[in-house]
Parts: structure tokens; sequence; C-alpha cells
């Protein structure tokens, strides 16, 4: 609630893989189908980074974005991969799916 933003819920979600991408990888690799590419900017996050998240589904994005309009309040989400990579993406930072050509979901 906006009167107790210390009370957000928090999702932890396990993905198939996490990888950091410079910019210039982002902009111009390939990625996987089941691999969506996001691009993270905000406090605590140094210009714009960006990463690409094996076995996210994009809709997991969205309705972060649409919880998230009433900061304070909303949802902060964990990303956890198998190796131990771990990202996390509180409700005060920006998270963009990147839907240029070459990483669009299932080549659409």
């Amino acid at each position: 609630a906006a009167d107790a933003p210390e009370a957000a819920a928090r999702a932890d979600l396990r993905v198939g893989r996490i990888t950091p991408l410079g910019e210039v990888q982002a902009a111009t690799g390939s990625t996987p189908e089941d691999t969506v590419v996001l691009q993270v900017h905000g406090p605590g996050v140094p210009g714009s980074r960006w990463i690409a998240v094996a076995g996210l589904d994009p809709a997991v994005v969205a309705a972060r974005a649409d919880v998230n309009v009433a900061f304070p309040a909303g949802l902060d989400v964990w990303l956890a991969d198998a190796d131990g990579r771990v990202v996390g993406l509180p409700r005060s930072c920006s998270v963009v799916v990147d839907t240029r050509s070459n990483h669009r979901r299932g080549g659409h």
C-alpha cells in the first residue's frame, strides 16, 4: 500500500539463464527463442544495463510494470538461474523488454 511501501510484495522467479550483455552486444546480437533481453535503468544502476534472460515470459515484465504504477508501493522481482546468477529488479527501477527484431521472442 502507498502508506506502507516497506511492506511491498516480492516475487522470486527461477529462470533458465541470466546473461549480462554489453550495449553493443545488446544492439547487435541474436538470442535464442526462449530468451528476452531486458533494458534496466534507475536508482542503483549506472546508466542502463542489458540482460538476456532465458525462460522469462515478457508478460511478467508487463505485469510488474502495471503493479508498480502506484510507486512507492509495488512489486520487487528477483530472478535466479541454476548457475547462481541473481538479478534484483526493485520497484524503483525501470525494466523494458527490448523489441528490436533480432531480440524478439519467437522471431515476431
